[in-house]
């Protein structure tokens, strides 16, 4: 049975038969785990909607997301900033939004 973790490696192409391959930094699923982080960072309540920038890079270093990406930290950081493009244009704010009514209606646990 595939654990998720298991399933994103696979399904980004890191891992193949069960082979992990060489780092390819320009693929897209970099910047999407970067997402996912604070994603989860949001839900249990530990970023809030005004974060800035620096606070979500930090926050990557921190748990040494870079070292499950595969990269150095200034690589890191880098897929931070494309991430946060997105992630402040609308994207993170809705996200934000409905965890935020969710948690105030008692619908899911902090």
């Amino acid at each position: 049975m595939l654990t998720n973790y298991r399933y994103m490696l696979e399904s980004a192409g890191v891992l193949v038969d069960d082979e992990l391959q060489p780092a390819v930094l320009r693929q897209r699923w970099y910047v999407d785990a970067v997402q996912l982080f604070w994603d989860r960072k949001i839900f249990d309540g530990t970023l809030s909607a005004t974060v800035k920038i620096s606070v979500l890079e930090d926050n990557l270093i921190d748990h040494e997301v870079f070292k499950l990406l595969r990269c150095d930290k200034d690589q890191c950081r880098a897929f931070a900033r494309a991430a946060y493009a997105e992630f402040s244009d609308g994207q993170g704010v809705v996200r934000l939004a409905q965890i935020d009514s969710l948690l105030k209606r008692g619908l899911v646990g902090s």
